[in-house]
């Protein structure tokens, strides 16, 4: 077994985040666009600079939305 120091361990956990991040920032981008159409690059840019929780709320709420302006609005309030 390979032993690690706690940088390491605390690297390698930061690094998986950040894959998680990324991972569910580019699922929604595809879920908007099949769900709402084109989306510019300010709602994708958005989307992608949400922290994990918040897109893992988005994925859930998305689900709900049937026009753009509910995305748009969703992250309008996330702003306030």
């Amino acid at each position: 077994m390979e032993l690690m120091t706690d940088w390491a361990l605390e690297g390698r956990e930061q690094g998986l985040v950040e894959g998680k991040i990324v991972g569910a920032s580019a699922m929604l981008v595809r879920a908007a666009k099949r769900k709402l159409g084109q989306i510019s690059v300010e709602i994708e840019e958005q989307i992608r600079g949400l922290p994990l929780e918040k897109s893992e709320q988005l994925i859930e709420d998305l689900l709900d939305f049937t026009q753009l302006s509910q995305l748009e609005a969703w992250l309008k309030q996330g702003q306030v």
